[in-house]
């Protein structure tokens, strides 16, 4: 098998993407007829790995950079990236962090300073915004446009917005499956990604159920998210304009709302 990799920023997935990529690997452990292939799943620096026996089989990646993109370019790999409309990220991010008591390691250690963390919970929302516009700038967007200006244009790597895991889960889960395994497997990819599918559907539904009870704190409410946007379209702050620089740069298309951006749908898996 090739080197299969998925990877996310601050913000963008990181959580579904590791959902995903274990239900897969489950999936091919399974199709082992003495059944000794041992899916296993343990941390790997920001991200994790999940593997069979004692081989990797998907390292996901936190923050994914184009220093990790060149040090793969010499070797057999599939990659899937995941990225998110800027201005969701900022929202997401403010709202989120609004709520921090303690550095947890991962929001202030991503975006802030445990400073600016503080900065932002004693100000009003439109300079909270605006501070975690600027250090989203500065850390994960730099970050993204790093590996997409890097990777642009290899087919062995498909960008996939989080906007479509949010709105078609199966349908973008079943395009990612095909991406991974269709090259590797032909004759048996669509029963083992129909397999994986289901076990995906299911980890997300555990997951969110988790979520909603024990850490609300990962999700905003549309009333949060309603008056951010509004707030962010009457700033006259120059840094929204940065932001929706990036937003073009990430590929992002105007929909027939003008407020909302979506990416064109990955070119290797446009069904025939």
């Amino acid at each position: 098998m090739p080197f299969m990799l998925t990877g996310a920023h601050y913000k963008t997935g990181t959580e579904i993407l590791q959902e995903v990529d274990a239900a897969m690997v489950k999936t091919l452990a399974l199709q082992d007829p003495a059944g000794r292939a041992v899916p296993y799943y343990r941390r790997n620096g920001y991200g994790f790995e999940v593997g069979i026996g004692t081989e990797p089989a998907i390292v996901s990646i936190a923050r994914s950079t184009d220093q990790i993109y060149a040090n793969l370019t010499s070797r057999q790999f599939r990659f899937v990236h995941a990225i998110r409309d800027p201005i969701e990220m900022v929202i997401s991010a403010y709202w989120y962090l609004l709520r921090q008591q303690d550095d947890i390691g991962w929001g202030p250690a991503q975006i802030l300073t445990l400073a600016e963390v503080a900065q932002l919970q004693k100000t009003n929302v439109t300079t909270g915004l605006e501070i975690v516009a600027r250090g989203t700038l500065k850390h994960t967007i730099s970050d993204i446009l790093g590996f997409l200006n890097t990777s642009r244009g290899d087919v062995r790597v498909m960008t996939v917005g989080l906007e479509d895991l949010e709105s078609d889960f199966n349908k973008t889960v079943s395009c990612m499956y095909r991406f991974l395994l269709e090259p590797v497997m032909p004759q048996i990819y669509k029963s083992l990604a129909s397999s994986a599918l289901g076990a995906a559907q299911a980890a997300d539904a555990r997951r969110r159920k988790t979520a909603t009870a024990t850490n609300a704190e990962h999700f905003n409410s549309d009333e949060n998210k309603t008056l951010s946007r509004n707030l962010i379209a009457a700033s006259t702050n120059p840094i929204w304009d940065e932001i929706r620089k990036a937003r073009h740069e990430f590929g992002y298309l105007a929909t027939q709302d003008p407020g909302r951006f979506r990416l064109p749908w990955p070119a290797q898996c446009s069904f025939a």
